[in-house]
C-alpha cells in the first residue's frame, strides 16, 4: 500500500504544480489500472498516447486514445504517467527530448495492481483469526511465537472462535470494515468459518479469503 500512497501523491503533486492536462502512455492494462487509481482517487485523465492505433482501441472507458503525432496538446503542456512496461527504460529517458516536461515514471506494483488493492488501501481492514494454531505451517509464518504468546498467560484460552462470537465482533464493526481472512491460520480449520462467511456476506461487508483449502 506504501507504493500506491506514494504514487497517488506523485501524481498529485506533479499535477497541482505544473497545472497540466494528464496523459497516460499506454492504452492496455497497465493503463487501465492507472485510470482505475486516478478515478478513486479524484485524479482526471484527459487522454490515452499509443505509437499507433492499429491494435489498439480508440477510446478507453470513454476516453480517447491518441496517435503520438496527432495529440491535440502541445507536448510541454502535459503531465504523462508511463502506463507500460515493455521498453520503458528504453523509451523513459528520452521523454523529455520527445517534448515532456513533466513526467511520472512507471512502478513495479502497477503490473499487479488490482481494484482490491484500492479497496483495501481506502478502507480499514480487519484480520480474522477463528483458529490458534495451524496445521499448514508455512515456513514465513511465526506460528510458534504466535500461539506461546497467545496462551502465554492463560493456557485456558480459548482456541476456536464461535460463530456467536463472531456474529457479535461484526455488529460492532463500521460498514466499511474489509473483513480479511488471512490471520495466521487456515481459515477452515474452524468448522464454523463458513457460517461466518456467509453472515459476513449478508451483512454487506466485503471479504477476502486467503487459503489453502487444506
Amino acid at each position: 500500500m506504501n507504493d500506491l500512497r506514494k504514487y497517488v501523491e506523485e501524481i498529485k503533486k506533479k499535477s497541482f504544480k505544473s497545472n497540466k492536462k494528464i496523459f497516460v502512455y499506454g492504452a492496455g492494462k497497465i493503463a487501465h489500472n492507472i485510470l482505475s487509481i486516478c478515478r478513486q482517487n479524484g485524479i482526471r485523465i484527459d487522454g490515452f498516447i499509443v505509437s499507433s492505433l492499429n491494435n489498439n482501441y480508440s477510446n478507453l472507458e470513454g476516453i480517447t486514445v491518441f496517435e503520438y503525432g496527432n495529440i491535440p496538446v502541445p507536448l510541454k503542456h502535459i503531465l504523462l504517467i508511463m502506463g507500460f512496461a515493455d521498453r520503458r527504460q528504453e523509451i523513459e529517458p528520452h521523454l523529455t527530448e520527445m517534448g515532456f516536461e513533466t513526467v511520472v515514471p512507471f512502478y513495479e506494483f502497477l503490473l499487479n495492481y488490482s481494484e482490491w488493492d484500492e479497496l483495501r488501501y481506502k478502507n480499514p481492514v480487519m484480520e480474522i483469526v477463528p483458529k490458534i494454531g495451524c496445521i499448514v505451517n508455512c515456513r514465513f509464518c511465526p506460528q510458534k511465537v504466535f500461539v506461546s504468546r497467545y496462551y502465554e498467560n492463560d493456557k485456558n484460552r480459548k482456541t476456536y472462535m464461535s460463530f456467536d462470537d463472531y456474529k457479535r465482533y461484526l455488529d460492532l464493526m463500521p460498514n466499511n470494515m474489509i473483513i480479511d481472512w488471512s490471520g495466521f491460520v487456515e481459515p477452515f480449520l474452524n468448522s464454523e468459518s463458513i457460517e461466518m462467511m456467509e453472515y459476513t456476506s449478508k451483512t454487506h461487508h466485503k471479504q477476502a479469503l486467503f487459503t489453502t483449502l487444506v
